[in-house]
């Protein structure tokens, strides 16, 4: 799954790069509106354009290009759009994205790729908490990424952990770390002890809450998980 290119070396890299970029900017320059527009704009020949270097020629696209001339960004006819994704909006209005089939395609590629150089592999099962709806491109990426590589999903999405681990155990899951949630609830307790109390100094007092938290943690995970006097 993981290409050569990316064991290449940095020089082979570059020529890669250069090659692909070259393509781009004369596809944009083709069908592009907007990047017509903006090339003639700046005085930009996209036939000068002779190493990655030469990019610093070329003015930033910002977010707010994306959002004034939207449509005029769509290469293909509105035929071929398959998808529409937008941005989070956190920053601002939302900015939306139209992927045409091969959109799709590469995007799952690039995210088999990801999971592959993580070491995920065909026989495993991958529980997928980002959320799939309201447009977001995340949950759909990794959805699309682990059907390419053959990997099981178990789609789940956010906000309900009892849940998503049930079905991760159904499902195969054989290890859960549960170490950032015990180093939480132990500062936690820790950091309300010394609250409630500025005199305390011995440490055994200070830290003796936070030892109780993780305790009273690990037994309510213990019965999640099924574990419960199996040791």
């Amino acid at each position: 799954m993981i290409p050569q290119i990316e064991k290449s070396s940095q020089e082979e890299i570059k020529v890669f790069q250069l090659e692909k970029l070259k393509e781009t900017l004369q596809y944009l320059n083709k069908n592009s509106p907007f990047y017509k527009r903006f090339f003639k704009e700046n005085d930009i020949q996209v036939s000068e354009i002779m190493n990655l270097e030469d990019l610093q020629k070329i003015p930033v696209t910002t977010k707010d290009h994306l959002q004034q001339f939207n449509d005029d960004f769509i290469c293909v006819p509105k035929s071929e759009i398959i998808d529409y994704v937008t941005t989070s909006g956190t920053l601002g209005d939302p900015v939306t994205f139209a992927l045409t089939d091969n959109d799709l395609e590469r995007l799952a590629y690039n995210e088999a790729i990801s999971f592959a150089c993580c070491g995920v592999v065909k026989e495993d099962v991958l529980q997928l908490m980002t959320t799939m709806d309201r447009r977001f491109m995340a949950g759909l990426a990794y959805f699309l990424g682990a059907r390419k590589l053959g990997a099981g999903i178990i789609r789940v999405g956010s906000g309900i952990p009892e849940f998503q681990v049930k079905q991760a155990i159904e499902y195969g899951h054989s290890k859960i770390n549960v170490n950032t949630e015990c180093q939480q609830v132990w500062t936690k307790a820790v950091r309300e002890k010394l609250k409630a109390d500025l005199n305390v100094y011995d440490p055994r007092k200070i830290i003796g809450p936070g030892k109780d938290a993780i305790v009273t943690l690990v037994k309510k995970d213990m019965q999640l998980f099924g574990s419960s006097n199996q040791a």
